[in-house]
Formats: C-alpha cells, sequence, structure tokens
C-alpha cells in the first residue's frame, strides 16, 4: 500500500483487473439488495405496508 492507503500495482493491466473485480464485487451487492427489498415489497399486501416497511413511518 501507498502512503495514501491505496494499492501500488505493478502493471496497468493488473489494475484495471483489481477495479474491474472492484465494480464486480459493488454491482453484486446491489444487485442482492435489490433483489431482498424486491420480495419483501412482494410480500407486502397493502400500500399502507410498503410505506411502514420503506419509510420507517406511521
Amino acid at each position: 500500500m501507498g502512503n495514501d492507503s491505496s494499492f501500488d500495482w505493478p502493471t496497468d493491466q493488473e489494475h484495471q483487473i483489481a477495479a474491474g473485480c472492484r465494480t464486480l464485487i459493488m454491482n453484486v451487492i446491489n444487485y442482492y439488495n435489490l433483489l431482498y427489498l424486491s420480495e419483501k415489497l412482494r410480500q407486502c399486501k397493502t400500500t399502507l405496508e410498503h410505506t411502514k416497511n420503506c419509510c420507517g413511518r406511521f
């Protein structure tokens, strides 16, 4: 790790691979969260439940 807490990559290709892996992992996490929240909303029976579960109000 360098002085600015970032990794120093020997080649630009290795840096690009690491950046691509980081992007892929972030996209997988976002996709999982979207599926999880979509399933929770699907299980709600009313609009009031949607609002209560999403916004924490009422």
